[in-house]
């Protein structure tokens, strides 16, 4: 496949959420679910992942090319919405531990020093304890590191995980690593394509809403923009995983096939 395929399958890829006559009252639907997420936290965000999933499934099992499909079937959409909510918690859970725990240690001496200086029976033998505070803090800042470092692995995980799941149409196929590192190896390239490109629109997308943010006038639609951005962050980011996944199995098949021929 030459440049020019690639940057035109690219383009493709990444503009099919504005392709079709009915694009735009399936992007009103799900950006009001998004814009429910800033007041009612995580349960819109449910069906906004359940209807991504939806993206992934037509790619993964009817093979077919990204596009929107109907607001229609909710009992499925709820179901994979639960489903992509809990692989993205549970590959995300060892580096917010990692996170509150850095996030305790900054905040344990502004609480527990003033309290054992009421409560010690000398303000000396508090005193005393003031030396700990440097080692609270590089402590805090190891685990901060670390947490990091979790979550950038849970962002290069997550992509293969969760098509594997959706194509093995099961919750426990995205932690069955064996299963899946395969496919991940076959197409490492596009995995990591897919990561730096979407980490590029969020980049973008951000620098749209802080042009928002400083215009006296046109603030009042940030929410507005934040929601309809996160709405096409999720199918677009779901469908570029599903590609990736896709080309994967593509790949490891003519592996096999070149391994059998030789």
């Amino acid at each position: 496949m030459d440049s020019q395929t690639s940057l035109e399958e690219i383009k493709k890829n990444i503009s099919f959420p504005f392709r079709g006559s009915s694009w735009g009252p399936k992007a009103l639907i799900g950006s009001a679910l998004s814009l429910g997420n800033f007041i009612f936290p995580l349960l819109p965000l449910i069906p906004l992942l359940g209807y991504a999933a939806q993206v992934m499934k037509q790619i993964l099992r009817s093979d077919q090319e990204p596009s929107l499909p109907e607001w229609s079937d909710w009992n499925a959409i709820l179901v994979d919405g639960l489903k992509v909510l809990g692989v993205q918690m549970l590959y995300g859970l060892p580096g917010g531990l990692l996170y509150a725990a850095a996030m305790l240690l900054f905040m344990a001496p502004a609480f527990v020093m003033p309290l054992l200086t009421v409560f010690s029976s000398s303000q000396v033998q508090a005193l005393s304890l003031f030396p700990l505070m440097p080692i609270a803090m590089i402590l805090a800042m190891i685990l901060m590191l670390l947490g990091t470092l979790a979550m950038l692995g849970a962002m290069v995980l997550i992509p293969p995980s969760l098509g594997h799941m959706v194509a093995k149409n099961e919750f426990s196929a995205a932690f069955r690593v064996r299963e899946w590192w395969p496919v991940f190896k076959a197409n490492l390239v596009g995995f990591s394509l897919t990561i730096v490109l979407l980490m590029g629109l969020s980049v973008c997308a951000t620098f749209v809403v802080q042009i928002l943010y400083f215009t006296l006038i046109l603030c009042v639609l940030i929410p507005f923009a934040l929601s309809f951005l996160s709405y096409i962050h999720a199918v677009l980011s779901l469908a570029l995983y599903a590609i990736a996944y896709r080309d994967g199995t593509r790949n490891l098949a003519e592996i096999a096939l070149q391994q059998q021929a030789a």
